[in-house]
């Protein structure tokens, strides 16, 4: 059990590390076409100054991002080969893989977008 909650800590940290590079490194504009059209005029000027950012910045987070979802798919690796090594039946591999992945939404939908979005003025810092 120490394991399970051990790989979904390292999973929320992933998916910290992945928000966190995707804002700092990759603003995307596209991102604004869901939001009012008053706020679209309000975020015009900093919409263009997203177009004129260096790609090199962008191609960096690119990279960071894909090597934090291989690295999700290695936390489960993991899980599935300690299970392996401890006679795991079909129940506990599906509990802990379950545990692991429904640990990481619950952080998501409480901390990431409860408190990081409603509560505190993280993301107006970055363009």
């Amino acid at each position: 059990m120490i394991i399970t909650l051990l790989l979904t800590l390292c999973n929320i940290v992933l998916l910290c590390m992945m928000i966190l590079t995707a804002t700092v490194f990759m603003p995307y504009r596209g991102l604004a076409k869901n939001f009012p059209k008053d706020v679209q005029e309000a975020l015009k000027s900093r919409l263009d100054e997203i177009d004129r950012q260096p790609k090199l910045p962008k191609i960096f987070g690119g990279i960071l991002i894909v090597i934090m979802f291989l690295l999700f798919v290695v936390v489960f690796i993991i899980g599935g080969i300690d299970g392996m090594h401890n006679n795991y039946t079909y129940n506990k591999f599906l509990l802990r893989f379950l545990i692991i992945a429904f640990g990481t939404k619950t952080f998501d939908i409480i901390a990431l977008d409860y408190f990081l979005l409603t509560k505190t003025n993280f993301f107006p810092f970055f363009p």
